[in-house]
């Protein structure tokens, strides 16, 4: 299992600066997004990589989405991922 940061997500507020970690758990298996999903990292096997980290805001409602894929053991154990997750629910919110 691997993980990439999407083209150009880089420098996105949830990612910037971070090392990303592997994730311990598998990915999910699907295609078919929304069009305004901003996929921030992929995971899977070299070749077949599915959407593990995602956003999404809704152009007029401006509600705000935060997804991921790493579960509550690496949200326990890993302190970026925590990060990650902190600053995706900030991110939501719409707060630094």
């Amino acid at each position: 299992m691997v993980i990439e940061v999407a083209k150009g997500q880089a420098e996105h507020a949830i990612l910037k600066g971070v090392e990303v970690p592997r994730p311990s758990s598998g990915s999910y298996v699907y295609t078919d997004i929304s069009p305004d999903v901003t996929v921030l990292l992929y995971s899977g096997i070299k070749g077949d990589m599915m959407p593990h980290t995602w956003v999404r805001e809704n152009k007029e409602t401006k509600g705000r989405v935060f997804y991921t894929r790493y579960d509550a053991k690496e949200l326990a154990t890993n302190e970026v991922v925590r990060k990650i997750f902190l600053r995706g629910i900030a991110w939501a919110l719409n707060r630094k």
